[in-house]
């Protein structure tokens, strides 16, 4: 596991293989899993969206809570560990 989130009906979990899943916060079990996101080291979830950092390509991704679907691929200047959001 290389980042964990919570919010927008889940729990995040993504791992360094390129995997991310989203996790039922109250029967525990796994409810969406996607490959392909590029070791993922920062998830949060909240303005509809759910938010993933990517630090080998400087970017913040917005997926669709529900379906893992990228929305936006945002680029910043610097590698982007953590992420939060402000309720």
């Amino acid at each position: 596991m290389s980042a964990m989130g919570v919010g927008e009906g889940g729990i995040w979990v993504g791992f360094s293989e390129g995997m991310m899943v989203k996790v039922d916060p109250v029967s525990g079990q796994e409810l969406v899993r996607i490959w392909g996101m590029e070791n993922p080291v920062g998830i949060v979830g909240g303005y509809g969206s759910v938010w993933v950092t990517h630090v080998a390509d400087d970017a913040v991704a917005r997926l669709d809570p529900n379906t893992l679907g990228t929305i936006a691929v945002i680029s910043v200047d610097q590698a982007p560990y953590g992420i939060a959001l402000n309720p």
